[in-house]
């Protein structure tokens, strides 16, 4: 087992139980999606059918059902709470509670697959990458974001000063995201990372408003138990080197942001597994 593996578990349970007040606490969450909405605006598609990886209560899904109204809409996430959620509160749109490791959908059965926020959370990039690529149409878009390095590296330091246990844990950089996409077979990849700090006034605020957006520890090789006053002490004086000049603890975020096609020859392309080459037909790339 990998020593950096989250348990699927674990982020279904915490997600469920941050169903309730997700979409009103997650800030970055909803301002990365509103970015992914005005990136799609650049590409001349229109699709049939699209697949929400990751919905979570659905809000997202129902403003991609609005910019694509004549699209069948399916969002999917590993989180039951959520899906009940978003099936209260979209009752016209189509939810299954589903891992992206095993979409439960025949290949070739989308023409846009759209992620926001959802692929750090997985622990195989090339097997979510692979699902997303099966379930895709020739000619169809993988859209995502996900969070890069730097995302709570405050917090992450001011860990390491108490313990050598994992407390947040590592998100893959640009070039790991982009080899992924490659194994998968995905053609023309293109990304780019922007950033986000959020400020607080206290580090009970700021851990708080993690949980309240399902943020937790939930690597296999945590410290078991709940945090102690000591501990909290002493995590507190150590963030409190990142105090800003206005007062406020700072919590960094750095995004990926990320989209690539199939070719419209699937099926004809070949993929060299040893060398992780993609051969497709040179007509494809300008066809586009």
């Amino acid at each position: 087992m990998n020593k950096h593996s989250l348990s699927p578990e674990l982020v279904a349970q915490a997600f469920s139980q941050a169903a309730s007040t997700y979409y009103t606490q997650a800030v970055v969450d909803s301002a990365v999606a509103e970015q992914m909405r005005q990136r799609l605006e650049l590409f001349k598609i229109v699709p049939t059918h699209i697949l929400d990886v990751g919905c979570g209560t659905g809000e997202q899904t129902q403003k991609l059902q609005a910019y694509y109204s004549t699209a069948h809409l399916t969002g999917i996430d590993i989180a039951p709470g959520m899906i009940e959620l978003a099936r209260r509160r979209h009752p016209a749109l189509e939810f299954s509670c589903a891992s992206v490791n095993h979409l439960p959908f025949s290949a070739h059965s989308f023409d846009l697959v759209f992620s926001n926020m959802c692929f750090h959370w997985c622990n195989d990039l090339t097997q979510i990458f692979k699902e997303c690529y099966r379930v895709l149409r020739p000619g169809g878009l993988l859209i995502f974001s996900m969070a890069g390095p730097d995302t709570l590296k405050e917090l992450r330091a001011s860990w390491a000063e108490i313990d050598h246990y994992p407390h947040v844990h590592y998100f893959p950089d640009l070039h790991n995201v982009g080899d992924a996409l490659i194994q998968s077979a995905f053609q023309e990849p293109v990304m780019d990372i922007d950033h986000y700090q959020l400020l607080y006034p206290t580090l009970y605020q700021l851990l708080q408003e993690l949980q309240l957006t399902g943020s937790r520890n939930v690597l296999e090789d945590r410290r078991r138990g709940l945090m102690s006053r000591a501990q909290f002490k002493q995590l507190e004086s150590a963030y409190e080197t990142y105090r800003t000049h206005n007062q406020r603890l700072p919590l960094s975020y750095e995004i990926t942001y990320g989209h690539a096609w199939v070719g419209l020859n699937k099926g004809r392309s070949s993929l060299n597994k040893e060398s992780g080459e993609v051969r497709v037909n040179i007509e494809d790339i300008f066809r586009r």
